[in-house]
């Protein structure tokens, strides 16, 4: 049995808040157990999920939803295994950056509550929030569809947990909508739903509100739903931007998606623009992803600014 000790010592050192640089050397150990092969999703749902406590009963139907979506990842089923990034390995990636930036947000900012129960709810999401991705976008040739894998991802892991009583089912329903906010996809007229939700975040003003605000505004009902989607956020995209060493490889899969689902090779420094300045606007969402990854991002944007 895989212990995974260096993802423990990363929830720990989380915990604990132990210093920033402590814990990012202990990312990057914890993506090397990851990245060794021998890894099942289910036993990093499983660790991410030891320790909370809050509303028991609560926590443990996220925990037991998220267990069931990720053995049908573990076993195969949704197809993933064969993408070069949005993949299992992406997934156990994303499970522990939601937990590790999860509590240390809760211990870090105060003032934007942050319970274990949910981070028991983001942790929900953030196991099914790319299960059965088709290797493309939400963009198909000249067809652009708002929240197509979004939705797709949220329906199919509300199918896996169809055993489940009609109250427990809308629980995990309402946990699976915050798959929404990780659409970094714009239609050309609006931003996207990932930089919506920023704004909302921070409480800056949007001068066109795009059509989906409304029921994006539904999903993040109240400032704690706000801030796990943040956390949500800034944990999808964290392992490529931790350092260069990250980068390189997560941007490297990425090309490969991009070249078997259109054929073309994508160009790497209009790639990187793109991703680091307009997906992220040039930094991560919350404050406690920003102190560990800002620095690389810009960084990175300048290195890229053509001379």
């Amino acid at each position: 049995m895989n212990r995974l000790n260096a993802t423990r010592d990363l929830i720990d050192l989380a915990d604990q808040n132990a210093a920033p640089e402590r814990i990012r050397a202990a990312f990057l150990h914890c993506y090397d157990e990851i990245e060794s092969g021998n890894v099942r999703l289910a036993d990093i749902v499983n660790i991410a999920f030891e320790g909370l406590q809050g509303d028991e009963k609560l926590i443990t139907l996220y925990r037991t939803a998220a267990l069931t979506i990720a053995q049908h990842v573990d076993n195969g089923r949704d197809g993933s295994v064969d993408n070069p990034y949005h993949n299992p390995v992406h997934f156990a990636k994303m499970v522990v950056n939601f937990r590790v930036l999860a509590a240390l947000h809760a211990q870090q900012e105060r003032g934007s509550p942050m319970t274990h129960t949910a981070i028991a709810e983001g942790l929900l999401a953030a196991a099914a929030h790319d299960i059965y991705h088709d290797g493309r976008g939400n963009k198909i040739g000249a067809q652009h569809t708002q929240f197509r894998l979004e939705q797709q991802s949220i329906e199919k892991a509300e199918g896996l947990c169809a055993d489940y009583d009609a109250q427990d089912k809308r629980k995990i329903a309402h946990a699976l909508s915050l798959i929404k906010v990780t659409d970094t996809s714009s239609d050309g007229t609006n931003i996207s739903p990932s930089l919506y939700t920023r704004s909302l975040y921070n409480r800056q003003r949007v001068e066109q509100a795009p059509p989906y605000a409304q029921a994006l505004k539904k999903i993040l009902n109240n400032r704690q739903r706000l801030t796990i989607a943040t956390l949500l956020l800034d944990a999808d995209i964290f392992a490529s931007v931790l350092d260069e060493s990250c980068f390189q490889r997560e941007d490297a899969r990425v090309s490969k998606e991009i070249e078997i689902a259109t054929g073309h090779v994508p160009d790497a420094a209009g790639s990187a623009r793109y991703f680091l300045g307009t997906v992220l606007q040039g930094q991560a969402t919350t404050w406690t992803a920003r102190q560990f990854v800002d620095p690389f991002i810009q960084r990175r944007l300048v290195q890229l600014i053509p001379r």
